[in-house]
């Protein structure tokens, strides 16, 4: 059988096998692809404190409160180790109002209760209640994944927001 072409490898690489025989085609595997679970996008969030938010769904205020954390409230007051009180639900809430800026969020579905959700959300790459208990400002609570606890651990050892 004659080339089927020119052969148009150029120096320095390495050369395809030689083909000897007519070609044949074959179907490419079948491949099932997990859809992610559907999340729920909130725009224009308004953070109430470091542990919630406040959005507008349909004309109507929602709170939406992070699963798996307890936060301070913002007028939380902390005593550091030298005995000085500094305002860390206040720092808290600044710290959150940072990360979230104008961006959305992207929530898992729950079923509001009284006007308020309590669900995992996140901002961009990052796990919100992940992100919060990293920098100090939230404790692991009922529920939190073991993300959630690490990075509570972490931020106790370092003395990172409330354990400063």
């Amino acid at each position: 059988m004659p080339p089927l072409g020119r052969d148009v490898t150029p120096d320095g690489v390495t050369r395809a096998p030689r083909l000897e025989g007519p070609l044949e085609r074959i179907a490419a595997p079948v491949t099932t692809v997990a859809t992610p679970q559907q999340r729920v996008r909130y725009r224009r969030a308004i953070v109430i404190d470091a542990g919630r938010v406040r959005v507008v769904v349909d004309d109507r205020p929602l709170m939406v409160s992070f699963a798996g954390i307890e936060a301070p409230a913002f007028d939380a007051v902390c005593t550091d180790r030298g005995g000085q009180e500094w305002k860390c639900g206040a720092q808290a809430r600044a710290d959150l109002a940072r990360l979230i800026q104008s961006r959305s969020l992207q929530c898992a579905p729950a079923e509001p209760a009284e006007g308020t959700v309590r669900t995992d959300c996140t901002v961009g790459r990052h796990d919100i209640a992940a992100w919060l208990a990293a920098r100090g400002w939230a404790r692991a609570g009922e529920g939190a994944s073991d993300a959630v606890r690490t990075a509570e651990a972490e931020a106790r050892k370092a003395a990172l927001g409330l354990w400063r």
